[in-house]
């Protein structure tokens, strides 16, 4: 993880085979975003385009893709804006 002024960029996150499908890549990601709301702070982090699995795990959190790329897709999950918003928008 990268701490940054107005965000958190997710690096990389790997869970080993015989690990995934336990909720752990999903506990940790459920983690991080708690903090980034927690400070007003978005989340960022790209995954390969062929890597179906993880870009599921990402939409399933709420995470909405910014901009696709030839390899990449880059996604980020922001808080409701403005807080205590019923209205269910994002930044």
């Amino acid at each position: 993880m990268e701490r940054r002024p107005d965000s958190i960029y997710v690096r990389e996150l790997q869970v080993a085979p015989e690990f995934q499908g336990q909720g752990i890549g999903t506990g940790v990601l459920q983690q991080v975003i708690n903090d980034a709301v927690a400070k007003d702070k978005f989340v960022a982090l790209q995954v390969a385009i062929e890597n179906l699995g993880a870009r599921r795990l990402y939409e399933r959190l709420g995470f909405q893709i910014i901009r696709e790329a030839p390899l990449v897709i880059e996604m980020r999950f922001a808080p409701i804006w403005p807080p205590n918003s019923d209205s269910g928008s994002r930044r």
